[in-house]
């Protein structure tokens, strides 16, 4: 077993191995989700880091729904031995990514809505257990988020929740473990500008999302000005 991860590892440091599966994964998960994945060049550290450029995920509509410039994941060294649906990547970086969300004025749908449906559909293996996916960090750099709720049509000088921009997102999160029913995460030393005028030097939180809902556990900010 370990002879054939060497081996693997070894061959992804060929860039046509590299491309090869670059585009196998992209063609795959276009197909499957029925929209528009890229990645512009990918470079492998032996079995368990990836170092991705120019990554495009586009929604249904073929918008932006990710673009990042840079994208870093390192895999746990413990889920490269474990055998069942269990990926726990200890660290994801992401640098000068564009993150576009938007709500539907007509279904109410987020736009990112397919696929979390694609990821938590049921098996057709009832007796297959569960996948379990977790993040043990991610590093944010220079990130640009928008969320726009297109039944909303007003303005408003302060921040507009139905229209946020926000420029200049850095920080970290830690310990972000997505289930079916409930998303937690971490955080420290983040910073922000909204385009309201809004901005925040450092803060910390952590949240926990519950379905449709959302709590704030514990928040606490360093610094905060308005201009």
């Amino acid at each position: 077993m370990l002879l054939l991860l060497f081996l693997f590892s070894v061959s992804l440091r060929f860039q046509k191995v590299q491309s090869w599966v670059v585009d196998r994964v992209t063609g795959y998960l276009s197909s499957e989700l029925n929209t528009t994945v890229h990645i512009g060049g990918v470079r492998f550290v032996l079995i368990k880091s990836v170092y991705l450029d120019d990554v495009f995920i586009a929604d249904k509509q073929q918008d932006t729904l990710l673009y990042a410039k840079h994208l870093t994941a390192t895999v746990a060294f413990q889920s490269l031995f474990i055998r069942n649906k269990k990926l726990i990547l200890d660290e994801v970086q992401l640098d000068k990514a564009r993150i576009a969300l938007s709500k539907s004025k007509s279904t109410r749908d987020m736009n990112f809505d397919f696929i979390i449906d694609y990821f938590s559909s049921p098996s057709k293996d009832t007796t297959s257990s569960p996948f379990y996916f977790a993040v043990n960090r991610v590093i944010l750099s220079n990130i640009h988020f928008t969320y726009r709720d297109f039944k909303w049509d007003d303005k408003t000088p302060c921040i507009d929740f139905e229209d946020i921009d926000v420029s200049d997102f850095n920080g970290t999160l830690y310990n972000i473990k997505p289930t079916d029913s409930s998303f937690s995460f971490y955080g420290s030393k983040i910073s922000l500008k909204e385009k309201s005028g809004f901005k925040i030097n450092s803060f910390l939180l952590m949240l926990l999302f519950i379905t449709t809902a959302c709590r704030l556990i514990k928040f606490c900010c360093a610094h905060l000005l308005f201009y």
